[in-house]
């Protein structure tokens, strides 16, 4: 599932390319300009693609035997519903990385005492800051100068944000890998997660 933050990287790195050397590189800013529903096409296609993911995690968990706090359908409202998509996929996305991280520790007959990592709410809070920050700015163009950093401290968390994202994505398929020994050796089904 790396195409959701490749593509996120591609397009931080476009933005870096097109706003670092504009005199270099004068016909990429012409071909970024003209194909702005293309970038729009490639975030939804990478949206999708992640929904069908978490729906698959989810579905994962489930096979596995736990109850699941979250249905697979919920886990993608929580995405597009207003307001609720601003703090729910953070706890969605804490509660599949620690579900499948406590199957993985089960598997390996470890105790499942699960502590979250910080880059879960990092990923979050730059990828939140990354889509407000272009909100401003229209306010911060009378600033001379400002609106190229501007731009560059929002590709920045972009690029941030599709790191992590990636990290979350490859832990999580490692952890429900090895928790896939859970279910084929006999483990115990309807487990509660937390």
């Amino acid at each position: 599932m790396g195409l959701i933050g490749l593509n996120m990287l591609i397009t931080g790195v476009m933005l870096l390319v097109i706003h670092a050397f504009p005199v270099l590189f004068p016909w990429l800013d012409f071909l970024w300009l003209s194909w702005p529903n293309a970038a729009q096409l490639s975030f939804i296609a990478a949206g999708l693609i992640y929904l069908v993911w978490v729906a698959s995690v989810l579905g994962n968990l489930r096979s596995a035997g736990l109850n699941l706090k979250y249905s697979p359908g919920w886990a993608i409202m929580v995405h597009i519903i207003p307001i609720i998509n601003l703090y729910e996929p953070l706890k969605l996305a804490s509660y599949y990385y620690s579900a499948s991280l406590s199957l993985s520790m089960r598997a390996q007959g470890e105790p499942d005492t699960v502590k979250l990592p910080g880059f879960i709410r990092m990923w979050w809070i730059m990828g939140l800051a990354s889509s407000f920050l272009p909100v401003l700015s229209p306010f911060l163009t009378f600033m001379d100068g400002f609106g190229v950093f501007f731009q560059f401290l929002v590709a920045g968390l972009h690029l941030a944000s599709a790191f992590y994202l990636i990290k979350i994505i490859r832990d999580v398929n490692g952890f429900l890998l090895i928790g896939s020994t859970i279910t084929s050796s006999g483990g115990q089904s309807g487990e509660e997660v937390f």
